[in-house]
C-alpha cells in the first residue's frame, strides 16, 4: 500500500513538471512529504476505510496546530484554562469530537459487519488488528472502554509516525541538495541494483549501502527526536552510575550524535563522510549509538 502511495505522488510530481514550459517545477517538499505520509498512515491504519480515516487525521492535524498556538499565546499560566469556553478551546473541542466520532463510526461499522456476517474479520489493517486483539484479550465483544483505547492508539500512531517521518525525509532532501555528488551516487546505486527488478521491496534495501549511509548520517545530524525521556522500572547500573527505580532520565540524542568522543573529529566536520557513521561505529566497537526513538519508554 505504501508503494502505491509513493508511485502516485511521484507520477503527480512528474505530471506537474511536464505541464510547465521548461519542465521544471518548484515544490515545497515538506508539505508534500506530510501529505504522502498522511496517505500512507491512513492506508495502513484504516485500509478500506481510508477516506474516513484521512478526514480524521486532517482534523487531528488542525487540532495539533490549535493546541500549539494556544500554548504560545498563553503567556501567563492559569489553572483550568483548558476548560474555559474560549474561542480556541471551543474549536479544539469540536475537532477532538470530530476525530473521535469519525474513528468510532469506523470501528462500529466493522463490528456491525462482523456481527451480521457481512465480513469474516475486522480487516487486515492496523485498526482491524487492534479490534481483533482487544476482543481476544477480553474474550467478549469489544466494550466502550476498549473503543476509547483504540481511538487513542490511532491518534498516537498518527502523531508518532507523521511528523517525525516528514521531518526526516525533508532533511534527507536538504542534505542531498547541499551535496549533489551524493545525489549522483545514490541515483547510480539505485539504478544499478533495481534496473532489472523494478520497484524495490524491504528485503532488497540491504543492497543499497550508500542509501543506508545517508539515512544514518541524516538521522545523526537532524534526527526528528532530539532527546529521549525514559523511566527506570528497576534499579539499573550503567557503568559506574547506579540509577534507582522510578528515576526519570533524559537522553540528549543530539549531543551524543555530535560528540567527538563518539564519532571522531573527521565525522563531526563532514556532513556525509564516505566511511559513514556505521563504519565509524564499527571501528570504535561502539554499540547502540543510534538509539531507537520508537522503543519502549522504560529502562529495565
Amino acid at each position: 500500500m505504501a508503494t502505491l502511495c509513493i508511485i502516485s505522488i511521484l507520477e503527480e510530481w512528474e505530471n506537474q513538471a511536464n505541464a510547465s514550459e521548461d519542465r521544471c517545477k518548484t515544490m515545497e517538499l515538506s508539505g508534500e512529504f506530510k501529505r504522502l505520509n498522511a496517505d500512507i498512515i491512513a492506508n495502513a491504519a484504516f485500509g478500506s476505510s481510508y477516506m474516513e480515516g484521512g478526514e480524521a487525521f486532517k482534523a487531528q492535524e488542525k487540532l495539533q496546530e490549535f493546541a500549539a498556538a494556544a500554548s504560545l499565546q498563553a503567556q501567563i499560566f492559569i489553572p483550568g484554562r483548558q476548560y474555559l469556553p474560549t474561542p480556541s478551546n471551543i474549536q479544539m473541542w469540536k475537532l477532538d469530537r470530530k476525530v473521535k466520532n469519525t474513528i468510532r463510526n469506523i470501528i462500529e461499522s466493522r463490528l456491525n459487519d462482523k456481527a451480521t456476517g457481512s465480513s469474516d474479520d475486522y480487516g487486515d489493517d492496523l485498526l482491524g488488528g487492534m479490534i481483533g486483539a482487544s476482543e481476544m484479550v477480553q474474550s467478549k465483544p469489544v466494550s466502550e472502554l476498549n473503543i476509547d483505547e483504540i481511538i487513542d492508539e490511532c491518534k498516537t500512531y498518527f502523531f508518532a509516525r507523521h511528523e517525525t517521518t516528514t521531518f526526516f525525509l525533508t532533511w534527507i532532501v536538504f542534505l542531498l541538495c547541499v551535496h549533489p555528488e551524493w545525489q549522483s551516487k545514490l541515483r547510480e546505486e539505485v539504478l544499478r541494483e533495481y534496473s532489472s527488478t523494478g520497484i524495490p521491496n524491504a528485503d532488497m534495501l540491504t543492497k543499497l549501502k550508500s542509501v543506508n549511509m545517508v539515512l544514518l548520517e541524516t538521522m545523526r545530524l537532524y534526527g526528528p527526536i532530539t532527546e529521549l525521556p525514559r523511566v527506570a522500572t528497576g534499579d539499573v547500573k550503567l557503568g559506574n552510575i547506579t540509577i534507582p527505580k522510578d528515576t526519570h532520565i533524559s537522553i540528549p540524542l543530539m549531543k551524543i550524535y555530535r560528540s567527538k568522543k563518539n564519532i571522531g573529529e573527521k565525522m563531526q566536520k563532514n556532513l556525509i563522510h564516505r566511511d559513514s557513521l556505521m563504519g565509524s561505529l564499527k571501528q570504535r566497537n561502539t554499540q547502540m549509538l543510534l538509539l531507537p526513538s520508537d522503543s519502549v519508554q522504560e529502562l529495565a
